[in-house]
């Protein structure tokens, strides 16, 4: 079984200015990833007592929900005053932080969270200290506990709780999660602020860019051979654009993050034969990021730092002046898709070509030329097209349009338990089309 263990991160928050730490949250990470508490921290001894509390403090352990990767996701938080914890005589650089989790069975699962505060330039009485830890877990029962210590005055706080992944309702694909890692402490991020709210509430503290590892269990029974192309949009159109300028840099990472939450598990659909490639596009800035990769063998965290360092405050001048072609743009890449000889081909009949693809509701530029893709030269078993309800959440799109020729599938959907039942919809799709003995029309 696969563990990965990591930092949970820190915040300080001072009134109604919210700043993140980004010290601690660099020096956290790969340094205390690998590794475990320092010895002398009690923690096996803790672990069999009582709850406990020497200093003030407050926990929260949030409700597992279903990312769009198909991971249960769980937050645990601890808030402390800074006053509090002065007042009770805590060594703000002795506080270490440790979280871990135990089975059905009652036995610790190896590995833990672990964090030592280390308190920055100008912290003051009046701040409050969250540490967050972001974890997926498995369906099933758990023990959860929560552990500060002062390593310099021998003394802490221990709460232990129950926590419950229950099962989804009415699960399209019950199991698939059957070979993931039972727990996997998540590394530290910096939050995304989204620029409205007060503190934490101004704050995604979930990471959108977080991967799960493991593979979902995802068998497709299909009898010919099937080439499946997922080809992801990760921008956002300029109907999120605000008066001088595009949509802020949050909105910008939420959108790419969850179009590659959707693509990495569609990457994932194990073909009886043939192969999934992936490729990844910025239609407006008429980008390529990944090009025909083979599915399994993207390095997805790669990609996750070539989309983030985009620089959105700047456009080419060639791109500019194209703007008017981003329907060509990604017309001739879906052709494109078609011209090369199938990596999925061996011997026996031509794979069965499945194009899905993933992006937000996307609308092109006032007076641009609308292209679509010329189905006799992208032939096409089944056409896709999985279309998120916009951050601004209108139902719009123009993508849809490039994409009449192939008769497409349009399937909206906003939330991870609605594209669950759309992926399940897909298989039972996929198997079909490749029982026909040619290319199959939708």
């Amino acid at each position: 079984m696969l563990f990965v263990v990591n930092v949970a991160g820190i915040i300080s928050r001072r009134g109604l200015r919210v700043f993140a730490l980004a010290g601690i949250l660099c020096a956290a990470g790969p340094a205390f990833g690998e590794g475990n508490p320092p010895p002398e921290l009690p923690i096996g001894t803790w672990l069999q007592g009582q709850n406990r509390q020497d200093f003030p403090w407050h926990v929260e352990l949030g409700q597992s929900w279903l990312t769009f990767q198909q991971r249960r996701y769980v937050q645990a938080r601890i808030t402390f005053r800074v006053r509090d914890l002065l007042k009770a005589g805590v060594s703000l650089r002795d506080l270490h932080l440790v979280v871990k989790l135990a089975g059905e069975d009652g036995r610790w699962i190896p590995g833990q969270s672990y964090s030592r505060f280390e308190p920055p330039p100008g912290l003051a009485g009046s701040d409050e200290i969250h540490s967050l830890t972001n974890l997926y877990v498995r369906q099933g029962s758990y023990r959860v506990a929560i552990m500060a210590y002062d390593a310099a005055h021998h003394r802490g706080n221990l709460w232990q709780g129950p926590l419950r992944v229950e099962p989804l309702k009415d699960d399209p694909l019950p199991g698939i999660d059957r070979s993931l890692p039972q727990v996997e402490f998540l590394p530290a991020a910096m939050p995304l602020h989204r620029g409205r709210g007060r503190g934490m509430a101004s704050m995604i503290t979930f990471d959108p860019w977080a991967l799960g590892q493991g593979e979902l269990l995802l068998p497709v029974g299909n009898v010919r051979p099937v080439q499946v192309d997922i080809v992801a949009n990760v921008s956002l159109s300029l109907a999120t654009d605000r008066r001088d300028s595009e949509a802020p840099d949050w909105e910008y990472q939420l959108n790419g993050a969850t179009v590659l939450q959707i693509s990495n598990a569609l990457s994932q659909l194990n073909l009886k034969v043939g192969c999934v490639r992936f490729s990844a596009l910025d239609v407006r800035r008429q980008k390529v990021f990944a090009d025909q990769e083979d599915a399994r063998t993207l390095d997805w965290s790669r990609l996750r730092q070539a989309i983030v360092g985009v620089n959105r405050n700047k456009i080419e001048v060639s791109t500019l002046a194209g703007q008017k072609h981003e329907p060509a743009f990604l017309a001739q890449y879906l052709e494109k898709l078609s011209a090369a000889p199938s990596p999925c081909q061996k011997d026996g009949p031509p794979p069965v070509h499945i194009l899905i693809v993933v992006s937000d509701a996307f609308i092109f530029p006032n007076g641009t030329e609308m292209t679509m893709v010329r189905p006799e030269i992208t032939p096409v078993g089944l056409c896709y097209h999985l279309r998120l309800v916009p951050v601004a959440g209108a139902r719009w799109d123009e993508i849809g349009t490039v994409l009449k020729p192939l008769h497409p599938l349009k399937v909206d959907f906003s939330d991870s338990v609605h594209f669950r039942k759309t992926l399940a919809q897909m298989i039972t799709g996929i198997e079909t089309a490749s029982r026909e003995t040619g290319q199959p029309a939708p």
